[in-house]
């Protein structure tokens, strides 16, 4: 990634956290949080091996 994508990346990453502080789900809600995506998946398969 290059420099300018990455500063980015964390500039939405902080304003996303600050305009999801003391967010709920609501009760009729199934969430599911910290999906692996397919990235993840292959290092998370490379270091279990």
């Amino acid at each position: 990634m290059s420099q300018a994508s990455d500063m980015v990346r964390k500039m939405f990453g902080e304003g996303d956290d600050i305009r999801d502080a003391g967010l709920t789900t609501p009760e009729d809600i199934v969430r599911y949080d910290d999906i692996l995506n397919f990235r993840d998946f292959i290092t998370y398969m490379a270091i279990c091996e």
